[in-house]
């Protein structure tokens, strides 16, 4: 198998979701933080796109593409002009300022660093996230928030800047310099490492800041590591923390305090404020302020004024989950009783009188402004000192004069802005899928993380993508008629969560008369009369079948193929194809042969299907998630176990699963086998780092050498009268 240099991707759509009537509103992927360029524009850090200029007029251009790493948490401008920036998530990352783009060419900065615990050798320490960045301008130096600690380096002299002219032709840059990490020393080893990070006060002029951090607070059972302020300064060419005094308030519990973000005025760096989470309801837990440089710290509760009928934590909203926290707070550069609190709700809570009470934006009709909120930043292009932007989960949003009236809000920045986090089974499953029209060209449709099913075309001309369904959007595709089935999570639509849907596609390039698929003939062991959905157990999967030639009793064909747990779906039509409904067409013992440990735990079905594929409808292609293949004859109702040589126990491998199957014809089939499914810290979804394409010839399958061991998400056939096609990725 060899790779085909004669297909050339591109970018299917390079619109994001419009969210008006009118085209000034939209929505892309979710946005982490931002780093002003200019007046109208700005650097994107993107949760797991990159990083992207963004421009006021709805242009923007991805610079970051060939990292290695593209999840990103910061991003923050360096020492050494206005193209100098650093980015930090799963890697710190750093514009090459010896280049000549230095925007278009970034460049790892690896962090490392020596631990020697008493009585043991030395080793050494990466961290798996970054959280937070901070630049010491009159020290040049930088310090970490991370996952294993705070750590901190010289900033290296810039290198020279590529030259050139007509006459003397041109030089290159000298090479960066190299950065040397050292931990900071008197902190205590957490679990979840440090959050929050902000820069206070010089010692001698502008150099020797210190340094405050937040631990981030962590409860498993009944072991609290509770969260911890640390002021540190620098003695000895060492940062040294302490814990900073954390006041007791009545009323206020301080140990119910989890993910802390923390933010200092640049005009009066000793004024700082913080805020943490509550992670049992999801709500702040309370507001912290300190006037002393990070010394003391004293919390509050803050009051809202507007609106007068709701509290402050009503107003937040949840706060999102451990690993991706919806908290973000930013003081004014200039005015230090300004500080501004962002949460899950899409809005900005304002505070002009040093926190002690709040005012919500009106944006609660906003289409400019998408829910979870993961940073604000006040802008200082801006000479008011009142222009600010939020990072959320749709991608970037501006206001202007503290948010003060609604409808100067701004999202055109958003336009461009090719973040859209396509996911699908099962849920927050990176990189995800889509499907394609069969029979309108153009048409698309997929599942988003936190923005819906979203549909487009672009065929005869490009139209921007348009929310269907809320929620998060888990599985899509079109059928060989031109009908859709999608499901997501969205709970304001009953009967539940994860229920599989059905539309007809309209002339308009929209989905109409959208329903509930009601199962007509149930599983008598696992029934779901109300449709198939994604809880209890495995979620659902589903195909379409893409020629369909089964038929059932009542002589209507089969259009798709679903499993729920160990039974398989049929798709089938009655008034005239009009209504759709499922049919159970079988059940495989996929629990029979359950270990020790299994009945010990109660764990009653480790195994479910987790993915169905099907040609014509009569032979049905089944996997498992562990790691099992089966293929199944409608006209013989016989199963059969297909051979994987990757697998090694029979009824399944524990952290191995078959993630997709494409057929070719009924006999030829493949599918991705990948292993062990995880998500680093700070990241919204989970990946695999391992993973095989499989040839499927009943009753084997082979693994595919040419193609490298590697996380597959996927996988797609062209099926020629004389040969076959095939897409990995």
């Amino acid at each position: 198998m060899n790779d085909d240099l004669s297909i050339k991707w591109t970018l299917a759509n390079p619109l994001s979701i419009q969210t008006d009537d009118t085209g000034n509103a939209w929505n892309s992927g979710a946005a982490r933080d931002i780093a002003a360029m200019s007046e109208d524009k700005v650097l994107v850090a993107t949760d797991t796109r990159s990083i992207w200029i963004a421009g006021r007029d709805g242009s923007s251009f991805p610079v970051a593409d060939d990292v290695e790493s593209p999840d990103f948490w910061c991003i923050t401008a360096g020492l050494y002009g206005d193209d100098h920036f650093y980015a930090g998530g799963a890697k710190l990352y750093e514009t090459n300022i010896s280049k000549t783009l230095p925007l278009l060419n970034w460049r790892e900065i690896p962090v490392t660093w020596q631990e020697a615990p008493p009585h043991s050798n030395p080793y050494t320490v990466s961290p798996s996230a970054i959280y937070r960045i901070a630049i010491l301008r009159g020290d040049k130096r930088m310090v970490l928030a991370t996952t294993d600690g705070v750590v901190w380096a010289d900033i290296p002299d810039p290198p020279s800047r590529p030259s050139g002219c007509l006459l003397c032709g041109i030089s290159k840059g000298t090479p960066p310099g190299t950065y040397t990490w050292k931990k900071a020393q008197g902190l205590d080893d957490v679990t979840m490492g440090f959050l929050g990070l902000a820069v206070g006060a010089a010692a001698r002029g502008e150099i020797e800041r210190s340094i405050s951090v937040a631990s981030w607070g962590y409860l498993n059972g009944k072991v609290l590591e509770p969260m911890q302020f640390y002021r540190g300064v620098w003695e000895g060419g060492e940062l040294v923390m302490k814990k900073a005094n954390m006041n007791k308030v009545e009323g206020i519990d301080n140990s119910l305090a989890r993910a802390t973000t923390m933010t200092s005025c640049d005009a009066h760096p000793e004024r700082m404020y913080a805020i943490s989470s509550d992670d049992g309801v999801g709500a702040p837990a309370m507001f912290w302020m300190s006037s002393d440089d990070g010394k003391n710290w004293t919390p509050s509760m803050p009051t809202l004024n507007h609106p007068k009928d709701k509290t402050f934590i009503e107003v937040c909203g949840q706060f999102g989950n451990s690993q991706r926290p919806c908290n973000g707070i930013a003081a004014s550069r200039q005015k230090q009783d300004t500080v501004i609190v962002v949460w899950r709700k899409g809005a900005l809570l304002v505070s002009e009188d040093a926190g002690e009470t709040f005012r919500l934006t009106d944006t609660d009709e906003s289409p400019h402004i998408h829910g979870d909120v993961h940073a604000v930043y006040f802008d200082p292009t801006d000479f008011a000192g009142e222009r600010v932007f939020i990072a959320h989960d749709g991608g970037i949003s501006m206001f202007p004069e503290l948010g003060r009236d609604a409808s100067k809000v701004e999202s055109f920045y958003n336009r461009q802005l090719a973040t859209l986090q396509f996911q699908t089974a099962p849920s927050r499953m990176f990189y995800g899928g889509g499907g394609a029209n069969p029979v309108d060209n153009g048409a698309m449709i997929g599942g988003l993380q936190d923005s819906g099913v979203v549909t487009s075309s672009i065929q005869p001309l490009i139209e921007p993508w348009r929310i269907t369904d809320g929620g998060d959007g888990f599985q899509t595709t079109f059928l060989s008629q031109g009908a859709a089935l999608w499901n997501n999570n969205d709970e304001t639509h009953p009967p539940g969560i994860g229920i599989v849907r059905h539309s007809f596609w309209g002339p308009t390039h929209r989905l109409v008369v959208p329903t509930y698929i009601p199962v007509w003939k149930d599983d008598p062991q696992m029934p779901f009369p109300g449709g198939l959905p994604q809880f209890p157990g495995e979620t659902v999967v589903f195909a379409s079948v893409h020629a369909p030639g089964w038929s059932n009793r009542e002589g209507e064909n089969m259009y798709a193929v679903a499993a729920k747990r160990s039974s398989i779906y049929g798709l089938f039509y009655t008034e005239m194809g009009t209504q759709p409904r499922w049919e159970f067409l079988a059940h495989f013992p996929l629990n029979d042969n359950l270990t020790e440990d299994q009945i010990k735990n109660k764990n009653w079905e480790p195994w479910a299907i987790s993915a169905v594929a099907s040609l014509d409808g009569g032979t049905i292609y089944v996997g498992t998630n562990g790691g099992r293949l089966i293929v199944f004859e409608q006209a013989t109702r016989l199963a059969r176990e297909i051979t994987v040589p990757l697998r090694t126990n029979p009824w399944g491998d524990t952290n191995s699963v078959v993630n997709r199957i494409v057929v070719a014809n009924n006999k030829l089939a493949f599918a991705t086998y990948n292993i062990g499914r995880s998500s680093r810290p700070g990241a919204s979804y989970s990946g695999v780092k391992e993973g095989y394409v499989l040839r499927i010839l009943p009753p084997h399958a082979e693994v595919l050498k040419a193609l490298p061991v590697d996380g597959y998400y996927g996988i797609e056939v062209a099926r020629e009268p004389e040969h076959v096609v095939l897409y990995a990725a």
